[in-house]
């Protein structure tokens, strides 16, 4: 059961890639999403390593949100 977690932050990440490239502030979202499911798994599976990573880019996509909204890119 915990492993649908991995496929479910894997769909977000894509998603979140792919809507980055446009760019849209959604696939930011995506990403952020993603990151806290990839955090959420990564701590039930006791993979600190990848705990450490998903806190990581969690702050970079939330800064990144941030500097998007200043810019004017919309959802």
């Amino acid at each position: 059961m915990i492993q649908i977690i991995s496929y479910f932050a894997t769909v977000f990440v894509l998603l979140g890639v792919y809507f980055i490239s446009k760019p849209a502030l959604k696939g930011q979202y995506l990403i952020v999403t993603a990151d806290l499911l990839w955090l959420f798994y990564s701590l039930l599976t006791a993979q600190y390593a990848l705990s450490l990573q998903s806190v990581i880019l969690l702050v970079i996509g939330l800064t990144a949100i941030k500097n998007w909204k200043k810019q004017g890119i919309k959802f």
